[in-house]
């Protein structure tokens, strides 16, 4: 973001790889209509050592439509909606486990506590089966969390010099071996129990794989769609833990923000427009909360590297900038979301009334909207992104209406693998 400030709008960061701030060169690399593919930096996020064989990792935009589209209506926000009554098992076990913390006034780590909850909930809807992390007291099972950690900064560091991947992991196969164990373990586990389950269960991510696998077996094999269960744990308690955190962490630490939200909820209470627990489509009546959202993912987007894109013959001008054809170029979330141009002066505090349209003209909201990239943007938005709303809009609720957050430390640290991962977010909290 300093760079960008002081350079401009374009900065070299390798001799073919340019770093991009500029809202027109948002729809050039990301829209829908645009040619430019994934860069080679992505081919070391693939789970076994074979070239682009998830969603994440596949340059190709043809092949990625393709494969998205076997598996695109299981994360349609439609489909997601029908697992809130895991989400709403895995809130009352953080609420149940939150109770023991406030009683015995204990301090703890707000962020590992976030990523239990957002595991325990990508267990439920994978595996029907929570993993357990919040029962454990937000221990880390399996060393499961470590591994992805690892995975994280491996992939970072080695996409740097692709050339190594495949010498590493030949010599090592780490770290994303251990992940493959792991969610075969469950995978087993899973069909262990199948038949245990009772008319009527709701249909998890596991069960319409395995459909999917019935009913189209050479398409299923061919676009490897078990890599939907290991992508869901790999990526699926990261970014909604790291967005929980943030947000969590900037109401404690505004408490005339904090106010209004909890006034929102407890009004809505009153007025009977909320039950308990929550819906989402209750969620979806509470427009401050809807700000507050989006507001802690400006200021704290979970990826925090540019999305790096080839361009294509002929070449393409970007910022009053040609780049040649086989230029890589990206723009990074944070540098985006910290665009003054585009969001105001203001850009470094939490300021949910930006995005309220009675406030904000239309004009600059639609310009925030365009330079707006959480999840990513066009064809490459995070397909699970559905799921991580969903458990937002939802605990956050449940979470204000019941407690207060005091920070311990005002300053958030953070490491930037990726995902840009808050540490030691100690916290306690007490009863309203």
């Amino acid at each position: 973001m300093e760079q960008h400030r002081i350079h401009g709008k374009v900065i070299r960061v390798a001799p073919d790889m340019y770093t991009i701030d500029d809202l027109e060169a948002m729809k050039r690399i990301y829209g829908v209509a645009s040619d430019m593919p994934k860069s080679d930096w992505y081919a070391v996020w693939s789970s076994n050592g074979r070239k682009g064989d998830n969603l994440f990792s596949m340059e190709d935009r043809h092949i990625h439509g393709q494969m998205r589209r076997k598996v695109a209506s299981m994360y349609s926000m439609s489909t997601i909606k029908q697992y809130e009554p895991y989400v709403d098992k895995c809130n009352r076990v953080l609420m149940q486990q939150f109770e023991k913390l406030e009683a015995a006034g204990q301090a703890f780590d707000l962020q590992s506590w976030m990523q239990s909850y957002a595991f325990d909930v990508i267990g439920e809807i994978t595996f029907s089966s929570s993993v357990g992390f919040m029962e454990a007291g937000a221990k880390d099972i399996d060393n499961i969390i470590k591994l992805l950690d690892s995975l994280n900064s491996f992939s970072t560091i080695i996409g740097i010099d692709r050339g190594l991947f495949p010498l590493l992991y030949a010599k090592f196969r780490i770290p994303s071996a251990g992940l493959l164990t792991w969610v075969a373990k469950l995978s087993q586990l899973r069909r262990q129990s199948i038949g245990k389950q009772a008319p009527g269960t709701i249909q998890d991510f596991h069960s319409k794989v395995d459909a999917l696998k019935e009913k189209d077996p050479e398409g299923a094999l061919l676009y490897n769609v078990d890599n939907t269960l290991i992508q869901n744990v790999a990526a699926g308690s990261d970014t909604t833990s790291i967005t929980l955190t943030a947000i969590l962490f900037h109401l404690a630490n505004n408490p005339t923000i904090m106010k209004k939200l909890r006034s929102e909820i407890m009004t809505a209470i009153t007025d009977g427009g909320i039950s308990s627990p929550i819906t989402f489509d209750e969620s979806q009546r509470l427009p401050y909360l809807a700000n507050v959202i989006k507001e802690g993912m400006r200021l704290h987007p979970a990826v925090g590297l540019p999305l790096w894109r080839v361009v294509q013959e002929p070449g393409l001008t970007l910022a009053d900038k040609f780049f040649p054809p086989g230029t890589v170029v990206g723009i990074n979330a944070w540098v985006a979301h910290y665009n003054s141009q585009v969001y105001g002066p203001d850009v470094h505090e939490f300021k949910p009334e930006r995005w309220d349209p009675s406030i904000t003209p239309a004009e600059r909201l639609m310009q925030m909207e365009r330079y707006y990239l959480p999840f990513g943007a066009g064809t490459r938005t995070c397909i699970g992104k559905n799921i991580s709303i969903l458990e937002l809009a939802k605990v956050i609720p449940e979470l204000l209406r019941r407690y207060e957050i005091e920070l311990i430390s005002r300053e958030m640290k953070t490491q930037n693998r990726w995902f840009v991962k808050q540490r030691d977010v100690m916290v306690r909290i007490r009863k309203i």
